[in-house]
């Protein structure tokens, strides 16, 4: 802690360089459909961006590249990165049209590209904003200087901010804001993130009856209803405005890639099974229930469920991760912050090339998508994997001091 002390600032400031770097000589396809959705909102199809590609022609290039189901996620995943792109809008003209019509011009061309810091800026500005509001959650100042640089040199960060340019990390910003909203006892104002949270990615709805039970078992029902009131009214109201939109519907809100949390399961007839993270959802409420864990806590569990018994995409454990370094820190438990981040990697690494070495730029050709990792059917990665779990349950256990 005293090393930590003395060089913090420099650390800091370390940290920050290697994520503008890094977001310069790293490329990863995904963030094309931010890039593509901001321009169709920027041109002004605010609330109907969702069926541009679904109404061009089928000789239309667009329409071959991407297909119908581009745009995946819900409105704010778009419309937040859309903000930050418009003033660079009129100067970007050449790299929108590279990205959006031939990615592999870049990284054929380039070892880096600067034009990719824009592009990444709204998830760099939220990782940042982290970074703010971590040490809020300690008493201690080197505590919350332990969490700033824990946050700033995670690889799960550094590949979500930085690499791959993903919106996972705004949601992560989002839960730690309703997190800070808890710890001061305001209810409906966390309840208001957690929804953000939820037109992000829709994970944050699973979260906000779990609020709702905390507040009754210390206000009753009324103040239950108040509690999440606001946030259910949050994403009724920001969602309304996309209900019109067919592609939108079919691809977004109905999607079946929100089906992936409940397929693992255990199976009690031949048609029917009963899904893991309905059992360990149902624990967290009733431990919330009979108070043995903080919100805070049980948020957090709530979201490693989502993790332990879905199909794994790596940017997803950054949901978890200030919740992570919160609880290692102020609980003295290190080695969850450590060996779950050492699983994660493992799994990681089990990728294919294009969600890590083939990220960069310089590597981007002689490692091709097609190479599979060495250790993708290791069993090294299948324990890591059941580790997410075994720590579920540990977490669930454990009596914290």
């Amino acid at each position: 802690m005293e090393i930590i002390k003395k060089n913090f600032k420099t650390l800091l400031v370390v940290g920050i360089v290697l994520q503008v770097f890094i977001s310069i000589i790293t490329y990863h396809p995904d963030i094309r459909a931010f890039v593509l959705a901001s321009k169709f909102i920027n041109q002004g199809e605010v609330f109907t961006f969702y069926d541009h590609v679904s109404k061009l022609p089928s000789g239309d290039k667009i329409k071959q590249i991407y297909g119908d189901d581009i745009f995946i996620y819900p409105p704010l995943a778009y419309l937040i990165p859309a903000f930050f792109y418009a003033p660079f809008s009129g100067f970007l003209s050449t790299p929108y049209e590279e990205i959006i019509y031939n990615d592999s011009a870049i990284y054929t061309r380039n070892a880096y590209y600067p034009a990719f810091l824009i592009f990444k800026l709204p998830f760099i500005l939220a990782s940042l904003l982290i970074l703010f509001l971590l040490p809020k959650f300690f008493d201690k100042i080197e505590h919350g200087q332990l969490a700033q640089l824990f946050w700033l040199f995670s690889p799960v960060n550094l590949l979500v901010s930085s690499g791959m340019g993903q919106v996972d990390v705004i949601l992560a910003l989002f839960l730690l804001t309703a997190f800070f909203y808890i710890k001061k006892h305001s209810f409906p104002a966390a309840s208001i993130f957690i929804a953000l949270s939820a037109l992000i990615k829709p994970v944050g709805l699973a979260l906000l009856p779990l609020i709702a039970i905390s507040a009754y078992r210390k206000n009753g029902l009324r103040n239950a209803i108040l509690s999440i009131l606001p946030g259910v009214t949050a994403w009724v109201v920001l969602i309304f405005p996309f209900l019109l939109s067919p592609a939108f519907r079919m691809y977004a809100l109905f999607a079946a890639h929100t089906a992936k949390t409940t397929y693992a399961g255990i199976a009690i007839s031949g048609a029917v099974s009963i899904p893991w993270f309905f059992i360990f959802y149902s624990l967290i409420a009733l431990y919330l229930f009979e108070e043995k864990i903080t919100l805070i806590k049980g948020l957090g569990l709530a979201t490693l469920s989502v993790l332990a018994f879905n199909h794994f995409h790596p940017q997803w454990f950054l949901w978890f991760m200030p919740f992570l370094i919160i609880y290692s820190i102020s609980k003295n438990k290190l080695f969850l912050f450590f060996t779950l981040t050492i699983s994660w990697v493992l799994i990681w690494l089990s990728f294919d090339p294009s969600l890590h070495a083939g990220m960069i730029l310089s590597f981007k050709e002689s490692l091709p998508p097609t190479l599979a990792s060495p250790i993708s059917a290791s069993s090294l990665v299948l324990l890591a994997r059941a580790y997410l779990a075994a720590s579920l349950v540990y977490l669930l256990q454990v009596k914290d001091d």
